[in-house]
C-alpha cells in the first residue's frame, strides 16, 4: 500500500506539470483506448476520466499545450495484461511510468524518441531488451527492474548519451556489460542478480560522474575494477560474482564512499592500508573471500561505519583493539570463519549500541570479557568454535535485548548463570561442545525460547519441569550431558517442537505417552540412554522424519500404527529388547532413507513389502533371528548405499540384487546362507566392504569381482568356498583388508597380487594353500599376516624384512623348511610370532624386541635362548631341541609381562627359571626336561596351570596355591609332605618320594585326576570328590584303605596295595 501511495502522488504531481485542458490526435487517443482494453482497464485501481475527452481529466494522463499525450503515469494502478502495438502512436511522451502492475508479453519496440523518464519496473515482462530504443536518445531514466527480461544488453544502445540511471536488476539477463557504454553519463547504476559475465571494461574508466554501481549477484569475473576516475562513488556492490586478484589500491580515491561490498567472490592478497582514506565509509563487506594476512588497526579511521563484514576469509592475526573507540557507531560486526588468535579486546566494550557480534570459528584465546556486559542494545552474540575459556560472565545479564547468543565448541566451564533469566526476549541459546556443568537453571523458563541447546556438555541432574513454559519451542537439543531422571510428562505442550535430541544420558523409565500431543515434532532422537518400556502407539499422530531410540532398553513389538509416518526417512531401534516381526505396514513409509534394527530380538521373515522404500539407502538388520530368504523383491532399492542383516537367514544371495549399483557397504555374516557368490555382482563397482563371513556359501571367487576397484574390506572367512585366489583380483588395488579363512581355497599365492599396495591385513589360515611364500613379501603394507593351517613350503624368505610394518605373523601348522630368517628378529613392529608345527631347523639369533606373543612349538629348533624381549606375555616353544640353561640372568631378566611360559619337551638343564615376580603367570610347562635342583617359589596370584613333570627336580613342595586347577610334578625325585590345593582339577605327583598319610580333603571337591602312585603315602581313602573320574595310588612302599562308601563310587580305580577297610 505504501509503494502504491507514493506512485499515485508521483503520478499527481505529473498531471499538475503537463495537463492542458486540449483534445489529443485520434491517434493517440485510440492508443490510449488500446492501452485501457488491453490492460483490463475497468477493474484498474483508479479509472476516473477515461471514458470521456482523455486530455481533460482522465486519470495518470497528462498532455501538452499541443494536444499531444507528454506524460502517462499509471504506476501501481493494477494494469494486467500486455501493451498494445498501437502505443507507438504516443509520438509526444516524454514521461512513461507503469511500474508495480502486472503487465506481461514483450516491451514496447516503437516508444517516443522524445521520453527522458521510463519505468516498467516491478511487472512480468518478458523477451530481450528492444534495440530499436536506441533512438531514445533524450532518455535519461530507465528503470526495467524486477522483471523477466533476457538476452543481452543491445550494443546499439551506446549512442544514449543522456542516460544517467539505468535500472536492470532482478531480471535474466546475460552476456557481458559493452565497452561502448563508456558513452553513457552515467549516475546510478543497477544490475543487480542478473546472469552477467564477462569482465569489467576499462572502457567504462570513463564513467567519470558515476555515484552509485551494483552489479552483486551476476556471473562477473576478471579484476576488480579500481578506477580512480570512478572518484564520485557513494555505494560499490559487486558482491556474489567471480571477480579475482587483489583490492585495488586505487579504490582509497573513491573517498565519498559509503558502501564498500565485494563479498562472495574470489578476491585474494591482504587488506590494503590504503582504504584508511575511505573516512565516510558506513559499509564494509568482504566476506567470503580468499583474503588473508591481518586486520589493519589504521582501519579506525573510519568513524562513521556501522557494519564490518570481513568474515569466512583466511585472515590471520589479532582483532585490533584501535577499532575503539572509533567505531563508536557499530552496529554490526562480523569477522567468523577465519583464523583469528589472540582475545577478545576488551576495549571493544565502548561500542555502547552494538547489535550483533560474531567471531565464530576462530582460534581465539582467553575469558570473555566483562565490560560487554554495556552492550544493552545488543541481540546477536556468537563467538561459537573457539577456544574461549573461563565462565560466563554473570554481568551479560544486563543485555536485556539479547535474542540470540552462542559460545558453542569453546572451553567454557562452570555452571549456567541464573542471572541470564533476565534474558527475557532470547530466543536462541547455544552453549553446546563446551565444559559446563551443574544443573539446568529452572528460571530460564523465562525465556521466550525456540531453540535450545546445551549438548555436549557435563550437566547433571533432570530436566526442569519449569521448562514447560516454553511454548514457542521449535528446538530442544541436550544431547551428551550426564543428565537423568525421566523425560517430563509437561513438555507435552510443546506442540511446536520439530526436533528433540536427547541421545547420550542416563534418562531412564518410558517415552511419555503425553508427547503425542507434539504432533510437528519432525525428529526425536533419544539413542544411548537407559529408557524402558514400550513405543507409545499414540506418537503415529507425530509428523515424524526422523525417530532414534537405539541403545536403550526398550521393550514389546514394533508398533503397528506408525505407519502412519508416512514421511519418515531415517529409523533407528537397534540395540533393545524389541520382539516380534519387522510390521509390514511400515511399507506406507515410501520416503524412508535408512532403516536399522540391528542388535535386537526379531524373528519371522524379511518383509517383501519393504521393496517399495526405493528412496532407501541405508538398511542395518544384524543381530536378530530372522528366518526365511533374503526378498529377491528388494532389488528395486536401487539407491541403496549399505545392508546389513542376520542372523538365521537362509537360501542363496539374490542374482536379482545386481541392480544395488551404488552399494559401498555389504554385512550378511552369521547367517545359513549357501550357494555361490553371484558373479553378477560385478555391476556393484561402488563396493567397498563386503562381509559375508560364517556362511555355508560355496563355489570359488568369482572373477568378475575384479571390477569391485573401490573395495578395501573383504571378509569371506568361515564358509566353504574353494577353487584359487583369481588373478583378475589385482585390479583391487585399494583393498586393505583380505580374511578368507576357514574355507577350502587352494592352489599358490598369486605373483600378480603384489600390486595390492594398500594391503595391510591378510587372513588366510585354515585353508588348503600350497606353494611358496615369496609372492606375500611384495605385499609391504602389510601389519596382519595369519597363513597357519595351509600347506605352504619351502623356506621362510628373508625378504619378509621388507614388511616393516608387519605385527603380525603367523605361518604355524604348514610345511615350511630351513631356518627361520635373522631379518625377522629386524622388524620393528613385529608383536607376533607364530611358526609351530613346521619343519623349522637351527637356531635362534634374536627375537624381535617388540614382540609379545610368540609360538615356536613343535619344530626341530636347536641351541640356546637368546635374550627374551621384555614385553613378552606367551611363550610357547615347546617339542624343539633347545639346550642350555633357560632364562639364565647372564642371557636376559625374565620378562615380568610373561602369563604363558611353555618349554616342555626340550632339554633345557640346570636349575628352574626364577619366576616368582611373574604376577601374571597363569601357566607354566617345563615338562620333560633336564630341570635339577629344588623347586624355587611360584608366584601365587594367577597360576593355574603347573607342570614340571619328567625332569630331576629334588627336594620339597615350597608352596600351597589354592587356585592351581592342573599340577603336575610326576616323574621326578620330590620328597616331603603332598601339598593342599583345594581348587585343583587334575593332580598328578606319581613317581616321586612323597611321604606322610594321604587326606582326601586337601584336594577339595571338584578334583577329577588324581595320581600319587609310586610314592611312599598311606592312609584311608574315605569318601572322595563326587568329581573324580581317575585315581592313582599305585604305593609299592605303602599301604591304603579304602572306606565302604570310596569302593562304591563310579571311580577308574589303579591301586594294587589298597585294603577295604
Amino acid at each position: 500500500m505504501l509503494r502504491r501511495s507514493i506512485v499515485s502522488v508521483f503520478s499527481l504531481v505529473l498531471l499538475l506539470v503537463f495537463h492542458q485542458i486540449a483534445a489529443q490526435t485520434p491517434a493517440e487517443t485510440a492508443a490510449l483506448n488500446d492501452l485501457f482494453t488491453a490492460t483490463n482497464g475497468p477493474n484498474w485501481i483508479s479509472s476516473s476520466g477515461w471514458s470521456g475527452n482523455l486530455c481533460n481529466n482522465a486519470y495518470g494522463v497528462a498532455c501538452s499545450s499541443q494536444q499531444h499525450v507528454t506524460a502517462l503515469a499509471l504506476g501501481g494502478n493494477g494494469l494486467i495484461g500486455s501493451i498494445p502495438l498501437s502505443f507507438s502512436n504516443l509520438a509526444a511522451l516524454r514521461s512513461l511510468n507503469l511500474n508495480f502492475n502486472s503487465l506481461t508479453g514483450a516491451l514496447p519496440s516503437g516508444l517516443a524518441a522524445s521520453l527522458t523518464y521510463l519505468d516498467f519496473s516491478v511487472n512480468s515482462f518478458t523477451g530481450s531488451l528492444p534495440t530499436s530504443w536506441a533512438s531514445l536518445i533524450s532518455l535519461s531514466y530507465m528503470n526495467l527492474a524486477s522483471n523477466r527480461l533476457n538476452g543481452t544488453l543491445p550494443v546499439e544502445w551506446n549512442i544514449l548519451e543522456s542516460l544517467a540511471t539505468v535500472l536492470i536488476s532482478q531480471n535474466s539477463l546475460s552476456g557481458s556489460l559493452p565497452e561502448t557504454f563508456a558513452n553513457w553519463n552515467l549516475k546510478l547504476f543497477n544490475a543487480q542478480q542478473n546472469s552477467l559475465s564477462g569482465s569489467i571494461s576499462t572502457g567504462l574508466v570513463q564513467w567519470a560522474s558515476l555515484s552509485a554501481l551494483y552489479l552483486g549477484s551476476n556471473q562477473f569475473g576478471g579484476s576488480l575494477p579500481g578506477y580512480a576516475q570512478w572518484s564520485l562513488l557513494t555505494a560499490f556492490d559487486v558482491s556474489s560474482n567471480s571477480f579475482s586478484g587483489t583490492l585495488p589500491s586505487a579504490l582509497s580515491l573513491w573517498t565519498p564512499l559509503q558502501t564498500l561490498n565485494i563479498c562472495q567472490n574470489n578476491v585474494t592478497g591482504t587488506l590494503p592500508s590504503v582504504l584508511s582514506q575511505l573516512t565516510r565509509l558506513v559499509n564494509f563487506d568482504v566476506h567470503a573471500n580468499q583474503l588473508s594476512g591481518s586486520l589493519p588497526a589504521v582501519y579506525g579511521s573510519w568513524r562513521s561505519l556501522t557494519a564490518f563484514n570481513v568474515y569466512s576469509n583466511l585472515l590471520t592475526g589479532s582483532i585490533p583493539s584501535d577499532y575503539a573507540p572509533a567505531w563508536a557507531n557499530m552496529a554490526s560486526f562480523a569477522v567468523s570463519a577465519n583464523s583469528l588468535t589472540g582475545s577478545l579486546p576488551i576495549s571493544y566494550s565502548l561500542w555502547t549500541v552494538i547489535k550483533s557480534f560474531a567471531a565464530n570459528n576462530n582460534a581465539l584465546t582467553g575469558l570473555l570479557p566483562t565490560g560487554y556486559s554495556l552492550w544493552t542494545a545488543l541481540s546477536s552474540f556468537g563467538v561459537s568454535g573457539n577456544s574461549l575459556s573461563g565462565s560466563l560472565p554473570l554481568q551479560y545479564s544486563t543485555w536485556s535485548n539479547i535474542a540470540a547468543f552462542s559460545v558453542s565448541s569453546n572451553s567454557l566451564s562452570g555452571m549456567l548463570p541464573e542471572t541470564y533469566a533476565s534474558w527475557t526476549a532470547l530466543t536462541s541459546f547455544d552453549v553446546s561442545s563446551n565444559a559446563l556443568s551443574g544443573l539446568l537453571p529452572t528460571v530460564f523458563s523465562q525465556w521466550s525460547m525456540a531453540s535450545f541447546s546445551v549438548a555436549l556438555n557435563s550437566l547433571t541432574g533432570a530436566l526442569p519441569l519449569e521448562y514447560s513454559a516454553w511454548t514457542a519451542l521449535s528446538s530442544f537439543d541436550v544431547h551428551a550431558n550426564r543428565l537423568s531422571g525421566s523425560l517430563p510428562s509437561q513438555y507435552s505442550v510443546w506442540t511446536k517442537l520439530s526436533l528433540f535430541a536427547g541421545y547420550s544420558n542416563s534418562f531412564t523409565n518410558s517415552l511419555p505417552v503425553q508427547y503425542s500431543a507434539m504432533t510437528a515434532l519432525a525428529v526425536c532422537n533419544v539413542n544411548s540412554n537407559s529408557l524402558t518400556g514400550t513405543l507409545p502407539s499414540g506418537y503415529s499422530v507425530m509428523a515424524m522424519v526422523s525417530f532414534l531410540v537405539s541403545n536403550n532398553q526398550l521393550s514389546g513389538s514394533l508398533s503397528l500404527e506408525f505407519s502412519s509416518w508416512t514421511q519418515a526417512a531415517t529409523l533407528d531401534f537397534s540395540i533393545n529388547a524389541f520382539s516380534g516381526n519387522l510390521p509390514s505396514v511400515w511399507s506406507t513409509m515410501t520416503r524412508m532413507q535408512s532403516f536399522a534394527a540391528s542388535s535386537l530380538g526379531l524373528t519371522g521373515v524379511l518383509p517383501v513389502q519393504y521393496s517399495v522404500w526405493t528412496a532407501i539407502t541405508s538398511v542395518q538388520l544384524q543381530g536378530n533371528s530372522f528366518s526365511g530368504s533374503l526378498p529377491s523383491v528388494w532389488s528395486a532399492w536401487s539407491q541403496l548405499v549399505s545392508f546389513g542383516a542376520g542372523r538365521g537367514l537362509s537360501g542363496s544371495l539374490p542374482l536379482q540384487y545386481s541392480t544395488w549399483t551404488q552399494l559401498t557397504a555389504l554385512v550378511l555374516n552369521t547367517n545359513l546362507l549357501t550357494g555361490p557368490l553371484p558373479a553378477q555382482w560385478s555391476v556393484m563397482q561402488a563396493m567397498r566392504s563386503f562381509v559375508v563371513s560364517v556362511n555355508s556359501l560355496s563355489g570359488s571367487l568369482p572373477q568378475s569381482f575384479s571390477s569391485w576397484t573401490n573395495i578395501r574390506f573383504l571378509q569371506l572367512s568361515n564358509n566353504a568356498l574353494s577353487g584359487l585366489l583369481p588373478d583378475a583380483f589385482t585390479t583391487m588395488t585399494a583393498l586393505t583388508l583380505l580374511q578368507a579363512a576357514s574355507n577350502s581355497l587352494s592352489g599358490s599365492f598369486p605373483e600378480s597380487w603384489g600390486s595390492m599396495t594398500q594391503l595391510n591385513n591378510l587372513a588366510l589360515n585354515s585353508n588348503m594353500m600350497t606353494g611358496p611364500l615369496l609372492p606375500i613379501t611384495a605385499l609391504t603394507a602389510l601389519q596382519l599376516l595369519r597363513l597357519s593351517s595351509n600347506s605352504f613350503s619351502g623356506t621362510i624368505p628373508s625378504a619378509f624384512s621388507s614388511l616393516t610394518r608387519l605385527a603380525d605373523l603367523e605361518l604355524g601348522t604348514n610345511s615350511l623348511i630351513g631356518s627361520i630368517p635373522a631379518e625377522i628378529s629386524a622388524l620393528p613392529l613385529l608383536s607376533t610370532l607364530l611358526v609351530n608345527n613346521n619343519q623349522l631347523i637351527g637356531s635362534i639369533a634374536d627375537f624381535p624386541t617388540s614382540l609379545r606373543v610368540l609360538s615356536m612349538q613343535s619344530n626341530l629348533l636347536t641351541g640356546s635362548l637368546p635374550q627374551v624381549p621384555s614385553l613378552l606375555s606367551v611363550m610357547s616353544i615347546s617339542n624343539n631341541m633347545f639346550t642350555g640353561v633357560a632364562f639364565s640372568p647372564a642371557v636376559a631378566v625374565i620378562p615380568t609381562t610373561l602369563s604363558i611360559i611353555a618349554i616342555a619337551n626340550n632339554s633345557f638343564s640346570g636349575a628352574l627359571p626364577a619366576v616368582a615376580d611373574l604376577a601374571n603367570l597363569a601357566l607354566f610347562d617345563a615338562r620333560s626336561n633336564l630341570f635339577t635342583g629344588s623347586i624355587m617359589p611360584f608366584p601365587q596370584q594367577a597360576l593355574l596351570t603347573l607342570l614340571l613333570g619328567s625332569n630331576s627336580l629334588t627336594g620339597n613342595v615350597p608352596f600351597v596355591n589354592a587356585a592351581i586347577q592342573w599340577l603336575d610334578m610326576s616323574s621326578n625325585s620330590l620328597t616331603g609332605a603332598l601339598p593342599s590345593l583345594t581348587s585343583a582339577l587334575t593332580v598328578l605327583l606319581g613317581q616321586n618320594s612323597f611321604m606322610g598319610t594321604f587326606i582326601a580333603s586337601s584336594f577339595g571337591t571338584v578334583l577329577v585326576q588324581l595320581g600319587l602312585g609310586n610314592n611312599m603315602l598311606s592312609g584311608t581313602i574315605g569318601d572322595l570328590p563326587t568329581t573324580l573320574t581317575w585315581l592313582y595310588v599305585l604305593n609299592p612302599l605303602g599301604l591304603f584303605y579304602i572306606s565302604q562308601s570310596a569302593a562304591k563310587q563310579s571311580i577308574q580305580w589303579s591301586c594294587t596295595s589298597c585294603r577295604l577297610n
